[in-house]
């Protein structure tokens, strides 16, 4: 498939931003020009590759395939939730330095989403998936009211012994017989003992469905490590983020993204939250006819700052064919695949992965093996050569490079998995390397249909359209109006139903009269549909 990118899509959709639109003034309603055949209506979405078994980490195979076989979704949206878990869980505790020498750093946490139709059972599949992440906090809860019990019990013993030590010290003070050397060492045991209270557990949190920043804040405050922000609708993460005043809670979110910021804040009546490391992850589903207008956004450069090309990890599959599956699900696989998410969870990867920690350094790292480097060398020249052809669309090469960053950190996490399964220990591997540079050709398919799909919005919304008026939802002599007030998919902007309209005058769907009301008033454009459409098929 060609790499190359639609401009004309790209500058059809700025068009229809600002080019008025021009009635045909009703030249076709003459007896003399009578209908003619309406031609095919097609607004087909690019092909995108195939997602193949190779490129699922192996210990995940036969749990992703049962999912999908059982569910009847595509293979893609079980692969890239357990994608993006698996960065989530890594977080900031091992990061990849992809040049043999320089100290660029990548964390590596992914934002993703699943892109399709509401029948097309994206929900169920990141609840299937993340039901593993619900499992390892509730063992982190298990874990954490043993451990509250336990510090409950230090800290009255701490509490007792600090006690003792006061009365003590006022003994020292208040005694002629001693000498003030001895008060001394009893204020020394006491400060030091107030000095090493016994620690407070805390409670490991992986999810959050609320991602107010105030939240998000102190969640990461607790969590350094990281976590996923789990959203059912993209959409409204979306908005919230493009709505006015909302300026400081994006820079938060894109800070958040690499991995490697840092905060500090001053609240009244809960005073100051502090966290040396923040790390978010994103996922969730959307709509095609949704995701449009944040992607127009991206393409008019009205937000330029990179965050929906953040979403590194969007699939938009073709819908198979379904039949019904009645089957038990495949516990072995399921019970393999959290005990690889739990070592996940439990590795020190400076102890088990061979991970480097520097002075002075938070976050311990890993680099490529020779062969895994020269891999990294050659593919990051092939994108960098890519990106400054100017051959692409402003959008597609800000989202392209970002996959500087996606690459490594796709490496590390098969890298880190084969280690949590036993095979694999220090530098990321050749084979790690092959897999994530694949895995990039495969999600930058999909990117391209996303983008193209809303680049080309007009032809995308004739075909919604045209369906429509076969299906009768229209009567006979509307006005564009008409159409815009029935809010359906990609024909809620009043340009965007103009340039519709008039792509279906041209295709023989339609014929328009300009109308004067009998009463006077206003002129109005009446649409006529063609008496032919129901003999004409778009597929």
């Amino acid at each position: 498939m060609s790499r190359g990118f639609s401009t004309g899509c790209v500058n059809m959709a700025k068009k229809v931003l600002t080019i008025p639109f021009k009635s045909n003034k009703g030249k076709y309603m003459t007896q003399n020009n009578p209908w003619l055949k309406p031609e095919k209506i097609t607004s087909e979405l690019l092909s995108v590759e195939q997602l193949t078994e190779e490129l699922i980490p192996e210990s995940f195979g036969a749990w992703v395939i049962d999912i999908a076989k059982r569910m009847q979704c595509p293979l893609d949206y079980p692969f890239a939730t357990v994608i993006v878990m698996c960065a989530s869980i890594i977080g900031t505790r091992c990061a990849i330095r992809p040049k043999s020498k320089d100290s660029w750093q990548v964390v590596p946490n992914l934002w993703g989403g699943l892109v399709g139709s509401p029948s097309a059972l994206k929900t169920p599949a990141i609840q299937e998936v993340t039901r593993m992440l619900t499992e390892l906090e509730t063992y982190k809860f298990n874990e954490y009211e043993n451990e509250q019990i336990q510090y409950q019990r230090d800290l009255r013993t701490w509490g007792l012994k600090k006690s003792i030590l006061e009365d003590e010290l006022k003994r020292a003070l208040k005694s002629k017989k001693n000498d003030s050397s001895d008060a001394d060492e009893v204020n020394s045991q006491l400060n030091e003992h107030e000095d090493n209270p016994p620690k407070e557990p805390i409670l490991r949190r992986y999810s959050t469905s609320d991602s107010t920043v105030p939240k998000l804040q102190e969640l990461m405050s607790k969590n350094p490590q990281g976590i996923l922000v789990l959203r059912d609708e993209l959409h409204g993460f979306l908005t919230s983020m493009e709505q006015e005043g909302r300026e400081t809670d994006r820079a938060f979110h894109l800070e958040a993204w690499s991995g490697q910021g840092s905060f500090i804040v001053d609240r009244i009546g809960r005073g100051t939250i502090r966290s040396e490391l923040i790390c978010e992850s994103v996922f969730g589903s959307i709509q095609p006819a949704r995701i449009i207008p944040h992607i127009r956004q991206t393409l008019r450069g009205a937000a330029n700052d990179g965050l929906f090309q953040r979403f590194q990890i969007l699939v938009y599959p073709d819908i198979t064919n379904w039949s019904y599956v009645d089957k038990l699900p495949d516990k072995d696989a399921e019970n393999r695949a959290f005990r690889l998410i739990k070592k996940l969870n439990d590795m020190d990867f400076t102890k088990d992965a061979g991970a480097i920690l520097e002075d002075g350094h938070k976050i311990p790292y890993l680099r490529f093996t020779l062969e895994g480097q020269e891999l990294f060398r050659a593919w990051i020249s092939d994108l960098e050569v890519r990106l400054r052809n100017n051959d692409e669309a402003p959008a597609i090469q800000e989202h392209l490079g970002k996959y500087r960053s996606l690459m490594p950190s796709m490496a590390l996490i098969h890298h880190l998995l084969g280690v949590a399964d036993g095979k694999a220990h220090g530098p990321v591997s050749l084979a790690s390397a092959r897999l994530a540079a694949a895995t990039c050709d495969y999600l930058e398919s999909h990117a391209r249909r996303i983008y193209h799909m809303a680049g080309n919005i007009v032809q995308r919304a004739a075909g919604n359209l045209s369906e429509k008026i076969k299906l009768g939802k229209l009567d006979d002599g509307f006005t564009a109006r008409d159409v815009q007030r029935k809010g359906w998919s990609l024909l809620t902007e009043k340009e965007v139903v103009n340039s519709t309209l008039n792509e279906l005058v041209e295709a023989n769907w339609l014929k328009s009269k300009n109308q004067t009301p009998s009463h006077g008033g206003k002129t109005k454009e009446i649409f006529y549909i063609n008496p032919m459409v129901n003999n004409i098929s778009n597929t």
